[in-house]
């Protein structure tokens, strides 16, 4: 059984008042409550997005992050693996005058910054993004246990 690495950052990002946008931050909120105090892992939530990512990796070894997506291509509470590059077209993660994922990564090696160089995206299918409210739709609400369940099988797959 191997140790953590020295830093390990479970991230999730969305908005909390708006429906299923928040499936990132219940998912790594629910993590966090079954996980015991994984050590060496922080939990962190955030609504955040470009330069700012930059800032909260740098000093992580892994990063295991949670999203919402919408494609339209499956069914609400479907989970999809993404790579940083795979974050291209994410409207949260690249907007007018920001950076995407993968390029806040490679900014941050290029500025000397230790950014983490295993890096898990979890993103969560979802039906509704754009309506005010603290609860996620029915489906996405369904999956967030094993989202969660997801997330320490990815601690523990890496870990032990």
């Amino acid at each position: 059984m191997s140790a953590l690495p020295r830093r390990t950052l479970v991230l999730g990002l969305g908005n909390p008042v708006l429906t299923d946008d928040a499936v990132g931050l219940l998912a790594v909120r629910e993590a966090e409550r079954l996980s015991v105090g994984t050590p060496g892992a922080t939990f962190r939530e955030a609504s955040i997005a470009g330069f700012d990512l930059l800032e909260m990796l740098a000093g992580y070894d892994v990063a295991i992050i949670v999203d919402a997506i919408h494609t339209g291509k499956a069914p609400p509470g479907a989970i999809h693996d993404l790579t940083p590059a795979d974050l291209a077209s994410s409207s949260r993660l690249v907007a007018a005058h920001e950076i995407g994922l993968g390029t806040a990564l490679a900014l941050g090696e290029r500025l000397g910054a230790a950014m983490p160089k295993d890096v898990v995206i979890l993103a969560v299918e979802i039906e509704d993004d754009l309506t005010l409210g603290e609860q996620p739709t029915p489906m996405v609400a369904a999956a967030i246990p094993a989202v969660a369940a997801r997330i320490l099988k990815e601690l523990a797959a890496r870990y032990g």
